[in-house]
């Protein structure tokens, strides 16, 4: 069965690729991060679990996450999976393995808004928690704010969100 197109394409409406439920987290609150490289934080209220209800599910992890920091310092955001990393890049020699990397270009009254989604095949009907964690090369980073809040009605105050989505498999 499937939905026929006058190009003659035909769209598959099997069983496969439906979303079966939604997890969602949302972070409106400041978060202050004083890191050293290499050290990974935990991002309070970025975190969520789900729970699949077949082995052969796919989980789909997308969040959002707005940062303010210390103009040309390096961030690495690391997705965790009951506390094992995953979606990391390849090891490069001692670089950082994270799920992606920004460097903060924007000035003490900025903040900088980053996405990221990713499909994980966990093989499990257990309770998964997924969560994201931070680091720096060093200087102050603040999540949902920026660097330099001095409370102007032109600074940006923002939220975070992670959002988790079961996907029959």
């Amino acid at each position: 069965m499937g939905i026929n197109f006058s190009n003659g394409t035909t769209l598959s409406t099997g069983s496969t690729g439906k979303i079966l439920q939604v997890v969602h987290g949302h972070k409106s609150d400041r978060q202050t991060f004083s890191t050293s490289s290499g050290t990974f934080s935990d991002v309070s209220g970025m975190s969520a679990t789900i729970t699949p209800s077949s082995t052969s599910n796919k989980i789909i992890i997308m969040f959002n996450i707005n940062t303010g920091g210390q103009s040309g310092q390096r961030i690495t955001y690391r997705l965790q999976r009951n506390g094992n990393s995953i979606a990391r890049g390849d090891s490069s020699g001692s670089s950082q393995r994270g799920c992606f990397s920004s460097i903060v270009t924007s000035g003490n009254s900025q903040s900088e808004h980053q996405s990221y989604v990713f499909r994980d095949s966990p093989s499990s009907t257990s309770a998964l928690t997924y969560k994201i964690q931070f680091e720096s090369e060093g200087g102050t980073h603040i999540i949902n704010n920026t660097k330099d809040n001095s409370g102007y009605s032109n600074y940006h105050v923002g939220s975070s969100n992670i959002m988790l989505m079961e996907e029959q498999g």
